[in-house]
């Protein structure tokens, strides 16, 4: 369904020089902030009219990754004002709250479309940001090394050591075609989602704590459909409301899920925001070989709001 759709996976691996003291949970939060913080000092030309009337912001690169909109001309999804970011910061699951020499730091990054070449700065950012510090006391630490992973996970190759400081130019992305080559030639009538971190879906205008399968998938296909057109210069090109009706016929015959209460502070606004959402369990029966590669994919690009930090994490589990 998708020729160009393109994605990276990289594991940034950071050696504290000094106690770095992070949140039990949200970390991802806290990595995007100063990560933002420091990306928009370096690149962007104008931090004041950065979010409303930059004039440079299509080819920006704060622009273009942190606070990207719709480009002039836009034909579809011209009214989607706040767009998906082009990238995933996925945390730690462990509950950790301090990490030293001993105890380095790892996380993973994955960057959709035309974001893979935007690498470079996110190295850089990193960098400087070692510097500074991050988490309650401002630990400093070295970007000691970033992988780069494979559809399972698996390191591929080395992108960059501290060492030399040199970023190796290796392949490392992957298409959705080669994500829906993972499909077994025998594809199960029956799927465990299992949701790792807070997850929140929206559906005729309630949040949903107990999701159905359709409730996801199209969750899911909203999001790859914008993610695809903004950064990959294409389109889900299907039938949506079929597509959606099909998918209400696939039932849910198991459901393990509770709600895990989660905020955040913001500082640049001085509110409280609400992060909570599901997590847990749920197994799907019916016919289920056209949500699969879309599902598949969903595992890297996460599902439903906040995904930028890692929330709306998933694994599969085919029975």
């Amino acid at each position: 369904m998708l020729k160009d759709f393109r994605l990276a996976q990289y594991r940034f691996h950071l050696l504290p020089r000094e106690p770095i003291f992070l949140p039990a949970y949200n970390k991802g939060n806290t990595l995007r902030g100063a990560f933002g913080s420091v990306f928009k000092r370096l690149s962007c030309v104008d931090p004041h009219a950065c979010a409303t009337a930059c004039r440079l912001k299509d080819r920006c690169p704060y622009g273009q990754i942190f606070e990207p909109a719709p480009p002039e001309g836009a034909e579809r999804l011209s009214k989607n004002a706040d767009i998906p970011r082009p990238f995933v910061i996925r945390p730690p699951l462990e509950t950790t709250t301090r990490y030293d020499p001993e105890h380095p730091l790892s996380f993973d990054l994955i960057l959709i479309g035309k974001a893979i070449e935007y690498l470079p700065y996110f190295i850089v950012t990193f960098r400087e940001l070692g510097n500074i510090g991050i988490g309650a006391k401002q630990g400093r630490f070295d970007l000691q090394e970033i992988s780069a992973l494979d559809l399972s996970g698996q390191t591929a190759g080395i992108i960059y050591r501290e060492s030399d400081a040199l970023v190796r130019n290796l392949p490392s992305s992957f298409s959705y075609k080669e994500v829906s080559s993972s499909i077994p030639s025998r594809t199960p009538a029956r799927i465990t989602l299992r949701f790792l971190t807070p997850t929140v879906i929206k559906a005729d205008g309630q949040i949903i704590q107990r999701p159905e399968f359709h409730q996801i998938i199209k969750r899911l296909r909203d999001r790859v459909n914008s993610l695809a057109y903004f950064y990959c210069d294409e389109t889900l090109e299907m039938d949506h409301k079929a597509f959606g009706q099909k998918a209400e016929q696939v039932i849910s015959s198991r459901a393990d899920f509770h709600w895990e209460e989660r905020s955040r502070y913001s500082r640049k606004q001085n509110l409280e925001h609400e992060l909570s959402g599901f997590v847990g369990e749920g197994t799907y029966e019916g016919t289920l070989d056209e949500f699969l590669p879309l599902l598949l994919l969903g595992q890297h690009v996460h599902v439903g709001k906040y995904a930028v930090w890692g929330n709306g994490w998933y694994e599969i589990r085919g029975e």
